[in-house]
């Protein structure tokens, strides 16, 4: 009986642990999906993270830095979570992911239109080796499967540029730096779509990930959080989707497809 009790006590005080636990999550940040306004972090994966810590019964804290270091925090436990991310068996050795979906996320090769000629042949990254044409992208991420594997390739490695922060992306095509860069087709999209000239000057080429390689999960430092608690934020991913949740944080946004 006594044994009893006291299973029942843990188990009440390691609920109360989990439940009152403030998680920092790292991000870096992103228009439309993660941004500050007016002081105030906004944006659809904020908001979709905030639902999920609400209905996982967790508190948040957001702090942002360049995406590599995000990755290096996440893997020392300097931060608890990132969003968005693509699983890999590299990052899998020091990371938990969520089974569910966080949300889609296509990506798309934007090029200099001037420079179309040298992209004459490409129908997906892997042909790029074959060119003389060079393409920017944000350090440290995974765009698909065939973007990882291409990563260890010594041959891909000379047609990219690495940066920290792909916000800077087109502008690096338009100082000529790049003849093309791989970006979000919904924040790609949006930064051309706010000015006239880099209508005129970049268009989007191919699309390098489809179907289920457009899912993202949550990603979660083993340093600091347990799989009880993935498994919690599991639940509260599928219930956002399920309850229709999802839809509506995208719908304000004007961004579901078609839109």
């Amino acid at each position: 009986m006594i044994k009893r009790v006291l299973i029942h006590i843990l188990l009440l005080t390691l609920s109360f642990q989990l439940l009152s636990k403030e998680l920092l999550v790292g991000i870096n940040e992103r228009n439309i999906y993660r941004y500050q306004q007016n002081g105030a972090w906004a944006g659809i994966d904020v908001e979709l993270i905030q639902a999920a810590a609400q209905h996982a019964g967790y508190k948040i804290e957001i702090i942002a830095m360049p995406w590599a270091r995000v990755l290096e925090s996440l893997k020392d436990g300097k931060i608890d979570v990132t969003l968005a991310a693509a699983n890999s068996s590299e990052r899998s050795q020091y990371a938990h992911f969520s089974n569910h979906n966080f949300r889609a996320s296509h990506y798309v090769l934007f090029v200099r239109k001037e420079k179309l000629p040298l992209f004459s042949n490409v129908k997906s990254l892997a042909d790029i080796i074959d060119t003389n044409a060079s393409i920017g992208a944000l350090r440290g991420a995974i765009y698909s499967t065939e973007h990882y594997a291409l990563l260890k390739s010594t041959e891909f490695q000379k047609k990219i540029v690495l940066i920290d922060n792909d916000q800077s992306l087109p502008l690096l095509a338009l100082k000529g730096r790049v003849d093309g860069y791989i970006d979000s087709d919904i924040e790609g999209k949006h930064y051309l779509s706010n000015s006239l000239t880099n209508q005129q000057k970049i268009v989007p080429l191919i699309t390098i990930n489809q179907g289920a390689q457009s899912n993202t999960h949550l990603m979660f430092s083993k340093k600091t959080v347990s799989e009880v608690m993935v498994k919690q934020f599991d639940e509260a991913l599928y219930n956002i989707h399920k309850t229709g949740l999802y839809n509506s944080i995208i719908e304000k946004y004007s961004l579901l497809p078609g839109q």
